[in-house]
């Protein structure tokens, strides 16, 4: 049996890449997995005709579920089927098979919604748990840059009472694949049974950066640098990726976000690879907003909890760090980069400000212009604040310590793509890479979403966020049967 799987790691990035650009724009045969008798995941050529492929119309590709598993299982349908994802995942086949993953995360236990996703996604592919688990892990590597910015708005600080969510979403400019997510721009919806729709890009299952959901409920989020040298908040608990999952799921205000993030036991420490994996979103620093007009961000480690709304004005307490004065602010606006700004670093292990030049640059920055456009913030102001070359390591030239970051000799970031969440009309804007070079295009997500409105019925262990282990309901007949085109494996 041949093998077809690309090289995929750092060495080749720009050829990566445009592998990936011709793919998405070629009519190349396809190609599917199977396990040879070394168990080995390999590629198995297949020709299929076109009409077999799933066609993404308008980049938008609605995954329709009755459960966890059962999303799973239709992600494994779509990769099968659909050519750009097929061939991507391809791209990491080589490694997995070269790795073992031995710790045991308990996946069933921290994460049961993940955990029913990524059994059924890879019962359909015939693949094993560890098998899908190595593929989150080389999924979860592209994500190597400490870095995003997000900035929230509404009430009094805005124009006509509006909200806004801002994200700018940055990464090391040689990781391919988040380049190869802010080309594609292929937005999916989640439709599953009893709960909420959500709306998100990335790679379903494994890398959801999950924007809204049908009630509104918008998302931006930063990672967190820890220090290198002092020790860090650790323990086990649910894995942030999973609640993040859960807020879109079951959640319509940033009131009840907070209340499920606050009252649920939470993992946190140093993800190094191979764990790293489906912990990749630990440590993070959250922000929501809603269609009423709330705004929420939260920083949080295992121990340690803080949030921040509209009300806020700044955080009591802080006087022994000497920030209180400079993180007073009018009420209706918040912000975020990558350090703690409000817990204790010296308690969380979270860098200083001065420890990370360019994440401090970027809150300094944030906070300046939300001040100076306070009472007329509108669309086009959060757009140019996405754009923004003010302030950064050199005034008004593109460089690392802007909010739209540029490589250089100071820091290996970049902004890779940015997008605008406006709750009340239920859209994304965004951008398909730097929004300083960019255009940003609107998607109303109305209709969509309305093609899958749920009737909810979120369990009381969901909503207040009580870590119980949760079985989901398994179709057997579903899982067992006889689909088309399983003669490929």
């Amino acid at each position: 049996m041949i093998d077809l799987s690309l090289k995929f790691n750092k060495t080749h990035p720009i050829v990566i890449f445009f592998v990936f650009l011709i793919l998405i724009l070629s009519n190349t045969t396809t190609a599917n997995f199977c396990i040879d008798n070394s168990e080995n995941l390999v590629i198995k050529p297949q020709k299929i005709n076109k009409k077999e492929l799933i066609p993404i119309e308008n980049k938008i590709v609605h995954i329709h579920a009755n459960s966890f598993y059962d999303y799973g299982y239709k992600v494994g349908e779509l990769i099968l089927f659909n050519k750009t994802l097929n061939l991507f995942f391809r791209a990491l086949v080589n490694h997995i098979n070269k790795k073992n993953r031995t710790e045991n995360l308990e996946i069933h236990k921290y994460a049961p919604f993940y955990n029913e996703m990524l059994n059924g996604f890879s019962d359909r592919l015939k693949i094993t748990l560890n098998q899908a688990l190595l593929l989150q892990d080389q999924i979860s590597k592209s994500l190597n840059s400490e870095a995003c910015t997000i900035t929230l708005s509404t009430g009094p600080a805005t124009k006509n009472n509006e909200t806004f969510l801002s994200q700018n979403f940055d990464n090391d400019p040689l990781s391919s694949l988040i380049w190869f997510i802010g080309l594609s721009r292929i937005f999916y919806i989640a439709h599953i049974e009893n709960y909420y729709s959500y709306s998100f890009i990335g790679i379903p299952i494994f890398l959801e950066c999950r924007i809204l959901n049908e009630k509104g409920l918008g998302w931006g989020g930063n990672w967190i640098c820890l220090n290198k040298t002092r020790p860090v908040d650790t323990g086990k608990g649910m894995f942030i990726y999973e609640l993040e999952l859960r807020t879109m799921l079951g959640c319509s205000t940033v009131d009840e976000v907070e209340d499920l993030y606050r009252n649920t036991n939470r993992s946190s420490g140093r993800n190094t690879f191979p764990d790293f994996g489906p912990r990749q979103s630990d440590n993070a620093a959250n922000g929501y907003c809603d269609s009423n007009g709330g705004i929420l961000v939260m920083e949080q480690m295992h121990s340690y909890f803080i949030a921040q709304n509209e009300t806020s004005t700044n955080v009591p307490g802080l006087e022994k760090l000497q920030l209180s004065n400079k993180l007073y602010h009018p009420p209706g606006i918040l912000w975020h980069t990558n350090h703690h700004m409000w817990l204790d670093p010296m308690l969380t292990g979270s860098v200083l400000p001065k420890g990370y030049s360019s994440s401090e640059l970027r809150a300094n920055r944030c906070k300046e212009l939300l001040e100076n456009n306070y009472g007329d913030i509108d669309l086009k102001v959060i757009k140019n604040i996405t754009k923004d070359h003010g302030k950064g390591f050199i005034a008004n030239q593109p460089d690392s310590g802007d909010i739209c970051r540029h490589s250089d000799k100071y820091g290996n970031g970049t902004t890779m793509f940015a997008w605008i969440v406006e709750p009340k009309k239920l859209t994304i804007h965004m951008t398909n890479g730097r929004p300083c070079c960019f255009p940003y295009k609107s998607y109303d997500f109305t209709d969509d979403f309305e093609e899958g409105e749920s009737q909810i019925s979120i369990s009381q262990n969901l909503m207040k966020g009580k870590f119980l282990y949760e079985t989901t309901l398994i179709n057997s007949l579903l899982k067992n049967q006889v689909l088309p085109n399983n003669d490929f494996f």
